[in-house]
């Protein structure tokens, strides 16, 4: 996270301010610099009681519930969403 925080500027956008990273010509791990900062940036926010981890057994990916609600479940359902339901089903059919 250091190494991150140390490889940002103030910039100037199109339009209004902008952080920029700097020195990445040569640094294998400017991809580790933006997901240690995106993960900083969501611990510091009154977003954190929103994050969720998918329930599924194969996933393990964490995702902000924006639903109005606050009662999503899957990361995705189109993916672990649908699984879970195919599994249950199979398993009320089969029983």
């Amino acid at each position: 996270m250091n190494v991150a925080h140390g490889r940002v500027r103030l910039g100037v956008g199109e339009e209004n301010f902008v952080w920029e990273w700097t020195d990445t010509k040569n640094a294998l791990d400017r991809m580790l610099w933006q997901i240690a900062d995106s993960a900083a940036e969501m611990l510091t926010t009154d977003e954190l009681t929103r994050l969720r981890g998918c329930p599924s057994e194969d996933c393990g990916w964490l995702f902000l519930d924006i639903s109005k609600n606050s009662r999503r479940q899957w990361c995705d359902m189109q993916t672990c969403g649908n699984l879970a339901k195919v599994r249950r089903f199979r398993q009320r059919i089969g029983s």
